[in-house]
């Protein structure tokens, strides 16, 4: 990790523990664990703001280019608030947990922006993350390989024979990965370079060189993140990790307008090497298995033919009607979507406040779902039934001015580390993006924390001066 030159870096030494902590306790998915985090991000601003009003630190200039998303993160806390005095949210208690926690990312997206004022803390701050998620995957692999299955302070209970580190659901580590992931591959994409050699002793020179430097470091780094998400078993994770990162390369090397054959093998051999070869040892066969299974149960119905019904009489029925069909996919979880989508209407703007879909749900479903659904398993369907689409577009507004960062950076500075955090940042979003379709990774809080920070880290990426 590269070292900070700033005589007053024990604030951000105290962010990157906090980083390194947040998922350790269950993924930060306790009230109890909740109530640290806004404790030590409370405490750490505090001292910020000490160390700013005694002159030790000052505010970097990049904060005013900050203020479309500070709006934005200051509107939906307002919007929280309304949702608890106003519109009496569904389920008081958890609005309020919801409250404190906004406003506890709130903190710590400032925090990333007042204590990362280098290079070399941008930098050391995507190493954090990316050894963060090289704990995960470590402890989560070795818990499978050895059958020693504990989580924090007790065994674990569900989950057993797939990695989920020190979470309790293996799609969570999966999405955590995923961002750690895109993080790791943004740093080794800063460090490769087209190079020509005059000769083959220089090629040799340069291969030596490379086995010595913290590439080949980073690369095993690498190597590890992917096998474990492998060994979560996570469909969506693994889809959606490997999905972002072709599509983010292919983009990456549209925007810097060069031909990188090195980052086009580094793509390829993730694809290959890590995943087809390595992973086999390490479950990649599980994996697959059920992937097919998921296809396998995948059917198209046509809801106008009724079960019991004989073929003419649905013909006749059917003549002059339009055909509806519905996808069926084996999971419960199309069956609650479809019941979960008809909270939407009755209150589509305003919604119901954080956490009431746990309260909503029971009160819509109709008895064909199977399962226990305290969430939707769909952070889109359960963003806009618990803040509505007013709610849900202050985020969405959040999130596109972080990617519209991560391209203009890539678009408009050759600065490595800068590139690298801008490629960190659009891979991260994407990825959670499309793991989002089926999961809930956005509610739990180590992981929506680490989506902040990306996103300062694409505001870092643009406006910081090299």
């Amino acid at each position: 990790m590269p070292s900070i030159s700033s005589s007053h870096s024990a604030p951000f030494y105290a962010l990157l523990a906090f980083i390194l902590l947040a998922p350790i306790p269950y993924g930060s998915n306790r009230e109890w664990a909740e109530a640290i985090l806004l404790l030590y991000s409370s405490a750490l601003a505090i001292i910020t703001l000490f160390n700013l009003y005694k002159g030790k630190l000052k505010l970097p200039k990049l904060l005013q280019k900050s203020l479309p998303l500070q709006c934005l993160f200051g509107l939906f806390i307002v919007w929280q608030i309304l949702q608890i005095n106003i519109i009496n949210s569904a389920d008081i208690n958890h609005a309020l947990s919801g409250l404190l926690l906004s406003f506890c990312y709130w903190i710590v997206f400032n925090l990333v922006l007042i204590l990362c004022q280098q290079s070399q803390q941008l930098s050391a701050l995507l190493w954090t993350i990316v050894i963060s998620g090289l704990f995960q995957a470590f402890y989560g692999s070795m818990m499978v390989l050895t059958g020693i299955e504990w989580l924090l302070v007790d065994s674990k209970q569900i989950g057993q024979g797939v990695a989920t580190g020190t979470f309790v659901n293996r799609n969570h580590l999966a999405g955590y990965l995923e961002l750690t992931l895109a993080c790791g591959l943004g740093l080794l994409i800063a460090q490769l370079k087209n190079i020509s050699f005059a000769n083959n002793r220089e090629r040799l020179q340069h291969y030596l060189e490379t086995l010595l430097s913290s590439k080949i470091i980073l690369r095993l780094i690498l190597c590890i993140l992917v096998i474990a998400l492998v060994m979560t078993r996570s469909r969506m994770g693994n889809a959606a990790f490997f999905t972002s990162m072709f599509f983010c390369g292919a983009l990456h090397l549209y925007l810097m307008k060069r031909f990188n054959r090195s980052a086009i093998f580094l793509f390829v051999s993730l694809l290959f090497i890590d995943t087809l070869i390595v992973s086999q040892w390490f479950g990649l066969e599980e994996l697959a298995q059920r992937m097919n299974i998921t296809l396998g149960e995948i059917e198209i119905i046509d809801e106008n033919n009724k079960p019991g019904q004989s073929s003419s009489t649905a013909a006749t029925e059917n003549i002059n009607s339009q055909h509806s069909y519905k996808l069926i996919t084996g999971d419960s979880r199309d069956e609650a979507w479809a019941q979960a989508r008809s909270i939407i209407t009755t209150a589509p703007l305003m919604g119901y406040g954080y956490g009431s879909f746990y309260t909503l749900f029971p009160k819509f479903r109709d008895g064909s779902t199977r399962g226990f659904f305290d969430h939707a398993h769909n952070d889109y369907l359960e963003i806009i039934i618990e803040f509505g689409f007013i709610g849900a577009g202050l985020l969405f507004l959040i999130v596109l001015i972080a990617v519209i960062n991560a391209i203009q950076t890539q678009r408009q500075r050759r600065s490595d580390i800068y590139i690298a955090a801008a490629f960190a940042s659009m891979m991260s979003i994407t990825s959670i993006a499309i793991h989002s379709w089926t999961d809930f990774n956005l509610y739990i809080p180590a992981n929506a924390m680490l989506v902040t920070i990306i996103i300062a880290i694409s505001v870092i990426a643009r406006w910081q001066k090299s």
